[in-house]
């Protein structure tokens, strides 16, 4: 089903890839299958920020960036990262998706998909914000290790499981 997903999403037939990543994660949840649940969240979070759903994309790209941590699936943990970049642009936050896009950009082994799709967002950020913020962000994401990054992104997520 999530091949047909992706027909759909190829297609620009957004409400139906939808609908069809959305059957495909409850198949993927029933298995425990952490990586395609990963990477079928990625899949989602590009089909909410078509149909403008910034909020639904955001929670997409972090619970699939938190399964693809457990499943130790980097490649898809840093596509997380850029799509939560471009749900922070749809939210108004550049600065965050600027931080989040340098990263990626900083990761030894990014892939190429990230690497690209990483770099394109942050060319695009770099002339829509002052120069002084694009200095404090590269400043502050020169010193943060990749799983501080990820940590300081799932800690929400935790304390509100903790909290249930």
């Amino acid at each position: 089903m999530s091949h047909l997903g992706l027909v759909a999403k190829a297609q620009g037939q957004f409400q139906e890839a939808h609908y069809l990543f959305s059957e495909s994660l409850t198949l993927f949840k029933e298995m425990g299958n952490r990586w395609d649940i990963a990477r079928t969240l990625n899949h989602f979070g590009v089909v909410a920020l078509a149909l403008g759903e910034c909020q639904d994309a955001k929670r997409a790209y972090i619970e699939s960036l938190r399964n693809s941590i457990e499943a130790n699936a980097v490649p898809d943990a840093l596509n997380a990262l850029v799509g939560l970049a471009r749900a922070s642009v749809c939210e108004g936050n550049r600065e965050q998706a600027l931080e989040l896009c340098l990263q990626v950009l900083q990761h030894p082994a990014p892939g190429k998909e990230a690497y690209e799709r990483a770099e394109q967002l942050r060319a695009q950020l770099v002339t829509e914000l002052p120069p002084a913020i694009i200095d404090e962000a590269a400043g502050r994401m020169a010193s943060r290790t990749f799983r501080a990054a990820v940590d300081e992104l799932l800690l929400p997520l935790r304390e509100r499981m903790v909290a249930r």
